[in-house]
């Protein structure tokens, strides 16, 4: 029975070694903006007068967010900005605001093919 404890256990070991820790290309991707938010967020900050404390955002909160973006060029696009900005959360999040229609300039055209 000790004999079967122990190659139980080696299994195991040997399992956890052999599993990917992503399991696709978006989880990938997914797992660098929750890195990139992490990194710049601020875990105190003042807002009026008092100091509020926000925790670290997982990877379901991200994966809710982008959930609408389907193709994977348009997150390594948001990627790719988001690694150039000054501010990745801000970024982040700025860049997922839709913009309102009233609030377009004038002269913006919708593309023919849109």
């Amino acid at each position: 029975m000790e004999q079967l404890k122990i190659n139980i256990a080696d299994f195991l070991e040997m399992k956890k070694r052999q599993a990917p820790l992503v399991a696709s290309e978006r989880a990938d991707l997914i797992k660098s903006f929750v890195d990139g938010i992490n990194r710049t967020r601020p875990l105190t900050y003042e807002k009026d007068g008092k100091s509020i404390t926000v925790g670290k955002i997982s990877a379901k909160a991200v994966a809710v967010k982008v959930g609408h973006i389907k193709s994977l060029a348009d997150l390594y696009y948001l990627k790719s900005i988001c690694d150039k900005a000054q501010d990745y959360s801000k970024c982040f999040f700025g860049s997922l605001k839709v913009q309102r229609v009233d609030k377009m300039p004038r002269n913006w055209n919708i593309p023919e093919s849109f």
